[in-house]
């Protein structure tokens, strides 16, 4: 039971990054993108 509580516990860690690094690489090409259109 010890155990499956920490794998739990590192799988919700490891979505929770999963989900930080995708927001932060959507964020940054959609900085990309608008930097294009504006025409920076």
């Amino acid at each position: 039971a010890e155990d499956a509580d920490w794998r739990a516990r590192l799988s919700a860690a490891g979505r929770a990054r999963a989900a930080e690094f995708t927001w932060t690489e959507t964020a940054r090409r959609h900085a990309d993108l608008l930097a294009k259109l504006v025409g920076a």
